[in-house]
């Protein structure tokens, strides 16, 4: 959804108009960095709670 809005109306029609290319470069390399940084920590969630899903599991009865 933020790439959506990004690339299709920021870009577009606010950023190219004022600061033309060096704006659009910025505009993408700040937009790449955001989605690195949310596909890492939701990478670092996923570990963490599988991690903390097994040291709390209830032990298993025989």
């Amino acid at each position: 959804m933020m790439h959506s809005f990004l690339y299709l109306w920021l870009i577009p029609f606010v950023i190219y108009p004022r600061f033309g290319h060096n704006g659009i470069l910025m505009s993408v390399i700040v937009a790449v960095l955001i989605s690195v940084a949310v596909m890492a920590s939701l990478l670092l969630r996923e570990k963490n709670h599988v991690k903390d899903g097994a040291k709390n599991s209830p032990p298993i009865k025989n």
